[in-house]
């Protein structure tokens, strides 16, 4: 069982809960916020409806962990594994090993920020009104890639905009990841020392025309790219960022998630996907044992140090967690087979890519705020009904099955989940004080009426 939550700008939350091997949705519901006392009715009737789940996928939030100790304990019986998602696992080291010196880093960068977008603020009035010459002059020192003299004549402003802009469009020089996986400033920190040393050789190619509107803009370029590059706090902090990220893409390397796609590849059978497990194992090992030895070591760097210690300090709160992916499984006539569970919750997360992805088509927004706010959670479950196996075993193999299927399921209710589906229609109906305003609230304090009443209240007893 795979569960996790997504939301749109820490609004308009959706909890869903996947069969993780047939990568069926099994109940979707919106929620206020993703928190235990929300999520865990919705667990339990799962369970009581289609069984006990041989192991838990989720997140390493401690809502997510108490849902899934929740359910252990009203079955003491039963064997049920609980998995720490390896990409969760590293993201969150990640953040804790980066996220101080990447900040940092980005109080340096700002005021840069800042004079480059004035800078290319000052072109537009700089540059001649004739599109056709100022085209012509970018295109003519472009295709020259052996000489970096410029004109300097007002087209060649154009080209110290295009410049500057290189620099803030920093992130093509990524790999559209996010934070911790990419690092947006040190991206555009190695953008400016480069620019730094451009513009320098291009000012030095260009030195008998000191006097042009052109070359006095390069000059502020570089002047504001060089004043970064000299600042020795960045440096300093740049150093250490990127010794601690070079520790930090050894565990992603130790952990195999580089690889997804030669992952898919070279796994077909389950015996070379549990030996695969292994060898990921035994990596990951031997890097806990290089960064043990690191911190016993007397010449290892105080920043690499630290996120030693953070990420030893993740390996021994999850690492019983991260293992045991390989789980027999008995049939109905009790024949036991091997199956190997997912490393990672990236099943929710596609499922949830897909969905916005469908929504954002749909609507032509890119923010989904309203449309995950009004959107009916049971909605996620139309997504296996492209599923044959599903159709056959829900539907009758068809969905022209499906009216008689809801009145039948409405109007007689299994008498094994009777008891169960009106405690959970109860415990869904609850409204948890989660500090979000819920939109059938919103309607009432914006009303004509509401408003006119606080006024009258305001004005006539205050």
């Amino acid at each position: 069982m795979l569960f996790d939550s997504t939301c749109e700008d820490g609004s308009g939350s959706l909890f869903t809960v996947l069969a993780g091997w047939r990568n069926w949705v099994v109940g979707s519901w919106r929620q206020s916020t993703e928190n235990a006392n929300e999520m865990l009715p919705h667990v339990k009737y799962l369970v009581e409806a289609l069984g006990v789940p041989l192991a838990f996928m989720k997140d390493l939030s401690n809502q997510g962990q108490y849902v899934a100790e929740e359910i252990i304990k009203t079955h003491p019986d039963a064997e049920i594994r609980i998995f720490a998602c390896h990409f969760h696992f590293v993201q969150d080291i990640g953040k804790d090993v980066l996220h101080g010196d990447h900040n940092d880093l980005k109080s340096y960068i700002g005021d840069t920020k800042k004079e480059l977008a004035r800078l290319i603020r000052d072109t537009r009035e700089k540059v001649t009104d004739d599109p056709e010459s100022v085209a012509r002059t970018v295109d003519n020192w472009l295709s020259n890639p052996d000489s970096i003299v410029l004109t300097m004549n007002s087209d060649s402003v154009a080209v110290i905009r295009y410049l500057s802009q290189w620099v803030l469009d920093c992130s093509q020089d990524g790999n559209d990841g996010r934070f911790p996986f990419e690092l947006p400033h040190l991206l555009f920190y190695d953008r400016a020392v480069r620019m730094s040393t451009i513009s320098k050789a291009i000012i030095k190619a260009n030195k008998n025309d000191e006097h042009t509107t052109a070359y006095s803009l390069l000059l502020k370029l570089c002047k504001i790219t060089t004043a970064l590059v000299k600042n020795r706090f960045a440096k300093k902090i740049v150093d250490a960022l990127r010794s601690k990220n070079g520790l930090f893409a050894r565990l992603r390397a130790a952990l195999h998630l580089e690889k997804k796609i030669v992952i898919e590849d070279a796994c077909k059978s389950v015996e070379e996907r549990i030996e695969f497990q292994k060898n990921v194992k035994k990596d990951f090992a031997d890097y806990v044992s290089e960064l043990r030895g690191m911190l016993l070591s007397s010449k290892t760097e105080v920043c690499v140090r630290i996120a030693a210690s953070i990420i030893i300090k993740h390996v021994d709160k999850y690492n019983d967690e991260l293992w045991g992916h390989d789980i027999l499984v008995s049939d109905l006539a009790g024949n036991t087979s091997m199956r190997v569970a997912e490393r990672t919750n990236i099943l929710c997360e596609q499922f949830f890519s897909i969905i916005k992805s469908n929504e954002r088509r749909r609507s032509g927004r890119k923010n989904l705020f309203w449309e995950l706010t009004i959107r009916p959670a049971a909605t996620s479950l139309v997504e296996n009904l492209k599923d044959e196996e599903y159709l056959s075993l829900v539907c009758g193999g068809s969905i022209n099955n499906l009216p008689s299927l809801f009145a039948e399921l409405e109007n007689n209710p299994p008498s094994s989940l009777g008891e169960q589906l009106a405690d959970y229609r109860k415990s869904a109906d609850k409204v948890f004080d989660s500090g979000r305003l819920p939109r059938n609230d919103a309607k009432i304090i914006r009303s004509d009426a509401f408003i006119t009443k606080v006024g009258l209240i305001e004005t006539n007893f205050t």
